[in-house]
């Protein structure tokens, strides 16, 4: 049996979006509201919220901070915590022909 479909109130997306900074999973926040995976990403993506473990998620002017305090000899830990996003997604734009 197939859910109807229903349309979030932009107070519902703002609060998606507030969980999901807050370190709520996509999957977790698609059983929450009760959408699809994807629906749920779409909405974080238009509302410009930067997806946990999606390299391209950063700014270009992240992704030069990044590569600047890398270059500084700065751990990844530190990198992220300096940009404010997680260590893995630090990683992920190191790696050749991500950045």
């Amino acid at each position: 049996m197939r859910q109807p479909n229903h349309k979030l109130q932009p107070v519902e997306i703002a609060a998606l979006a507030a969980a999901h900074e807050a370190g709520a999973s996509i999957a977790a926040l698609a059983i929450q509201f009760e959408l699809h995976y994807e629906t749920v990403r779409a909405h974080l993506l238009r509302s410009g919220v930067a997806l946990r473990g999606d390299a391209k998620a950063t700014t270009p002017k992240q992704r030069r901070q990044i590569m600047r305090l890398h270059l500084e000899g700065i751990n990844n830990k530190e990198v992220a915590r300096r940009v404010g996003i997680s260590p893995r997604t630090v990683g992920r734009v190191l790696r050749p022909g991500r950045a």
